[in-house]
């Protein structure tokens, strides 16, 4: 293990410490430990100098540097994507104590596109105190990368903030501004499934990705690669095994995707890690078919339905942290009534829920007085029932001489239809295209 940078004067027992520094492992998701800023702190004590880590998303250290008292040399890092970040967060020390982040380290997170850039000191108190930038997503007027920091924090703050929810937001603000430049560019996905062997039905694993094959394809998005793995059961941390999940990210920069969709419901812990692990944007099945209801809610019955469906499913994925709260990011998975509900807090999210409960009780009340109505005509009723895509509204069109939107789409209807059908000149029916 190297350790770059100016290493004159230096005696061999300080490089060896440094060195050292190769074997700390961070937890996926924490900033830092507590352990490396404080060994890190005493090598800076002993050089005065900077010292700084680079650190990818799995917790391993990639390269050590030694600096002068304001700079360090910066790690060759082979860059991803043009729309996301590089996957490597900078951790360095301030021999002045002094954690405000200079002008030369905004430039290399900027250059670099680190994950975030984190300065470390240790104050007078013996406490060790830290600030964190990070590009928050946004573009300049000249197409530079806008930066956001932190106040100076403890260390123990500083690592309550969501580091992994934090990249997500990131990428997908980086991805959706790329969108708005070229309006061609599309969403780039793999599709993810497994066969579970403790599952004995007739519906097969490929059969189930070639249906969410057309879910993505309804939800607007690209298909660039398609991944199955054989299991007993579900990972726990992943839902997918470790092995297949590395696999996910070395394909995800080979075709430069940007989003993952698993074929099965997944956890808010499971979508976290795999979205940590592999740099992309993470969806299950259930989130990809509410995107693509909110695309196609045409009534305010339907536009309350999905509200009201998205907040349940994400009340348990919030970060809860100030810092990554806000929907920087769009895309499959972000749209619909409730994309600017998502930034409220918990406790208002509950009292939205409510208030949305309450208005589809009124709705609820007002269809049931129609169809009572309609029982008072003496007209009978029929509906269309079948599965997505089977045909329901280009039926009711044919029968009707209406023109209910029916394309060859999963989902492409939403909402429920009725017309008056003559199917002779004396019998009428009211037909529903459910």
């Amino acid at each position: 293990m190297v350790v770059n940078g100016k290493l004159d004067n230096i005696k061999s027992g300080v490089i060896q410490e440094l060195e050292s520094l190769y074997e700390l492992e961070i937890p996926q998701g924490q900033i830092i430990t507590r352990e490396a800023s404080e060994k890190m702190l005493e090598l800076t004590g002993i050089l005065g100098r900077e010292v700084a880590v680079y650190i990818n998303r799995k917790g391993t250290v990639v390269q050590v540097s030694v600096g002068d008292d304001a700079t360090v040399e910066l790690p060759d890092i082979k860059q991803r994507s043009a729309i996301r970040l590089s996957g490597i967060r900078c951790v360095h020390t301030h021999p002045s104590a002094d954690t405000r982040l200079s002008a030369p380290d905004l430039s290399s997170l900027r250059s670099m596109r680190f994950d975030c850039m984190v300065a470390i000191g240790l104050k007078k108190d013996n406490k060790i105190y830290g600030s964190l930038a990070f590009l928050n997503g946004e573009l300049t007027e000249e197409g530079g990368y806008v930066v956001s920091c932190t106040k100076e924090l403890p260390l123990k703050e500083l690592n309550n903030i969501d580091l992994v929810q934090l990249i997500v937001l990131i990428n997908n603000a980086l991805g959706k501004n790329r969108l708005k430049d070229t309006e061609e560019q599309t969403e780039k996905a793999i599709l993810a499934g497994v066969a579970f062997s403790s599952r004995r039905d007739d519906w097969q694993v490929e059969d189930s990705l070639a249906e969410l094959r057309g879910l993505v394809e309804t939800a607007g998005a690209e298909i660039v690669g398609e991944v199955i793995q054989n299991k007993d059961k579900p990972d726990n941390a992943y839902f997918l095994g470790k092995g297949k999940v590395e696999e996910i990210a070395m394909l995800a920069q080979n075709v430069e995707a940007d989003l993952l969709v698993i074929d099965d419901e997944i956890s808010p812990s499971q979508q976290r890690n795999l979205e940590l692990s592999t740099g992309l944007r993470v969806v299950d099945r259930t989130a990809l078919i509410l995107d693509i209801f909110a695309q196609r809610a045409r009534s305010s019955a339907g536009k309350l339905q999905v509200e009201l469906a998205q907040l349940k499913y994400n009340l348990p994925r919030l970060g809860g942290q100030g810092l990554v709260m806000s929907r920087l990011g769009g895309g499959i998975g972000t749209r619909g009534p409730g994309e600017t509900k998502l930034e409220m807090d918990r406790r208002r999210i509950h009292g939205r829920i409510h208030d949305l409960e309450e208005q589809l009780k009124k709705l609820k009340n007002q269809r049931k007085l129609h169809r009572n109505q309609r029982k008072q005509s003496r007209l009978a009723s029929a509906a269309l029932v079948g599965y997505t895509n089977a045909g329901k509204s280009t039926i009711l069109n044919a029968l009707s001489d209406s023109e209910v939107l029916a394309e060859d789409k999963l989902f492409a209807t939403l909402d429920p239809t009725t017309r008056l059908v003559d199917l002779d000149e004396r019998l009428q029916i009211l037909l529903t295209d459910t």
